[in-house]
């Protein structure tokens, strides 16, 4: 379950290449166009991908998958808000799924409605506690926040479930100076 959907905030969601769709989804005469659609986006087929998975849509409306894949695909084309809009109805109709919350998670974030990002980041921590990205997304939200003792809390938990996640290695250090950076502001205001 831990793609690494968070990639899209530093460069692109090409790890969801890596993903198994078949544990995901029970297979069925679409499974090869969902493969398909879902394999565009990452290799910058975006056209092709939303038409794809727009197709699915029109064959099968009640398929999370296919919003799933067209949302991943407005999120490379950097369409956040289409993406929140296709999470949305994924999580409709797959309310239990994980990688659409924090995928949606993502979209927030990268719109800045850091308050929804952390509810839908604190639902896939909730649905797959040992998810190191969606605990790592968390604290990039509340660290945009200025909550900067439980972004390091967020941070410190994704190391403890995935000690190689180096990205948080380094948000935990400069979440730690701009602590030090406020203590040290506060003291001198209060002089």
């Amino acid at each position: 379950m831990g793609c690494g959907l968070l990639h899209l905030v530093g460069a692109s969601l090409i790890c969801v290449a890596g993903c198994d769709w078949h544990e995901l989804e029970p297979p069925d005469e679409t499974d090869f166009d969902r493969e398909l659609s879902y394999g565009m986006g990452p290799l910058g087929h975006f056209d092709l991908s939303i038409e794809q998975c727009t197709d699915i849509i029109h064959r099968n409306p009640q398929d999370p998958r296919a919003y799933y894949g067209r949302a991943l695909t407005y999120g490379h084309q950097g369409q956040h808000a289409l993406a929140v809009d296709d999470f949305t109805r994924s999580l409709e109709l797959a309310p239990d799924d994980a990688l659409s919350f924090n995928g949606r998670g993502v979209a927030y974030f990268l719109l800045e409605r850091y308050t929804e990002a952390i509810a839908d980041f604190t639902s896939s921590v909730r649905l797959v506690p040992s998810d190191a990205e969606s605990h790592y997304g968390r604290g990039l939200c509340h660290g945009r926040k200025g909550n900067l003792e439980q972004a390091i809390q967020d941070f410190q938990q994704a190391i403890d479930l995935n000690p190689d996640l180096s990205r948080a290695y380094y948000a935990i250090e400069q979440h730690k100076r701009d602590q030090a950076r406020q203590k040290t502001s506060r003291e001198g205001d209060s002089r």
